[in-house]
């Protein structure tokens, strides 16, 4: 799990353009720490980081000051890793909220929220999307992991009324696109290395 967590707060420190891609990088493990929070245990947060510094350094003992250093060479740091994880471990769960976070978007944000017919239309919208190839995991089609999407959406105050929630809604989608992207990114790096194109 921190493998793969790591892998994606990487490229986001490289992708940002930030003047300080190693805030970016935790910026990042902290904002994906918090979306996963219904799906995995998470040490404390002085652990959990002291955890993320370890699986860095298993890559080099240069790990840091790469990662310091720009896009380059944090693109070289993430080419270290292997295997390749976020994929594997991550795609089946943030599709899920993928199906979860598009539907909310389209639900009128003034209308009484029923949970059932909710979950009944993400498992609609998941066929629909397995069959357009917008998803890739149809173990992503679950109404247990849309009910854990759910927890998070609830926790996030997404389930409430009003024009301020459905901001906050197309917000959630937009998150977690962006995740799928990167993880998508990912896959495309393991989808090389296997060709022979990187090392």
């Amino acid at each position: 799990m921190n493998s793969a967590i790591a892998e994606l707060s990487l490229l986001c420190a490289a992708e940002t353009g930030s003047e300080d891609p190693v805030a970016a990088f935790w910026d990042e493990a902290m904002r994906l720490r918090d979306l996963l929070k219904f799906e995995f245990f998470f040490d404390e947060k002085d652990r959990f980081r002291a955890e993320l510094l370890h699986e860095l350094g298993l890559h080099g003992a240069d790990s840091e000051q790469l990662l310091a250093a720009g896009p380059e060479a944090i693109q070289e740091l993430l080419r270290r890793f292997r295997p390749f994880t976020a994929h594997r471990v991550l795609r089946p769960f943030l599709e899920a909220y993928r199906l979860t976070a598009d539907e909310l978007e389209r639900c009128d944000p003034d209308a009484h929220f029923d949970e059932q017919r909710f979950i009944d239309a993400c498992m609609g919208r998941g066929r629909q999307y397995l069959l357009q190839r917008r998803i890739q995991s149809a173990a992503s089609v679950s109404q247990v992991l849309v009910r854990s999407a759910l927890d998070l959406a609830r926790n996030r105050e997404l389930l409430g009324r009003g024009g301020a929630v459905a901001a906050h809604r197309a917000a959630f989608a937009e998150e977690i696109r962006d995740v799928i992207r990167r993880i998508n990114a990912v896959e495309a790096l393991a989808i090389s290395r296997r060709a022979g194109l990187i090392e």
